[in-house]
């Protein structure tokens, strides 16, 4: 693995500090690290991808600097090409990131040297449709979170799962 994907919570890594070491680190083991543009403006040395797709699409592997929150978010980009995350705990649950960051630099090296085990994990693909007939796609990991537009208002909720109705 040689294209290290950063994406990093900034309201977790203030000033994106650690993210900036991180990739000095990552050049200093032989790595070309990318980012997007959005971390761009506060990093420098470390390939610019102007969407979180095309960051994907050019990395080997995914580090993600945050939360759980932070791997939900991006979880749908990197499922579209099969990419490994590396999750950093800098949220406070942590039940889907891997490692603390005391501990992200072993791990990372543990990685790039092949020590590795992937967790394979499913996505829900879920699929709306609106009063106006527009059908919305997406893909999430692990929840879906449905909310209605005005809450007083009730929501009418149709589910299926592989195309049987549910409830």
């Amino acid at each position: 693995m040689k294209n290290i994907g950063i994406i990093a919570n900034a309201s977790r890594d203030i000033g994106l500090a650690y993210t900036k070491g991180l990739i000095q680190w990552l050049e200093e083991q032989g790595c070309t690290p990318l980012v997007t543009e959005t971390a761009a403006k506060s990093v420098s040395r470390a390939a610019v991808c102007k969407t979180p797709d095309e960051l994907c699409e050019k990395s080997d592997l995914i580090v993600v600097l945050g939360g759980d929150g932070t791997i939900l978010r991006y979880a749908r980009y990197t499922a579209k090409y099969s990419l490994p995350i590396l999750g950093i705990n800098f949220g406070t649950l942590g039940y889907l990131c891997d490692v603390e960051r005391t501990d992200a630099k072993t791990a990372i090296k543990s990685v790039l040297n092949g020590k590795y085990t992937v967790e394979e994990r499913m996505l829900l693909e879920v699929e709306h449709i609106r009063r106006d007939e527009v059908k919305h796609t997406s893909l999430a990991l692990n929840e879906v979170y449905v909310s209605n537009e005005r809450s007083l208002n009730i929501a009418n909720l149709e589910m299926y799962i592989n195309d049987s109705f549910i409830n």
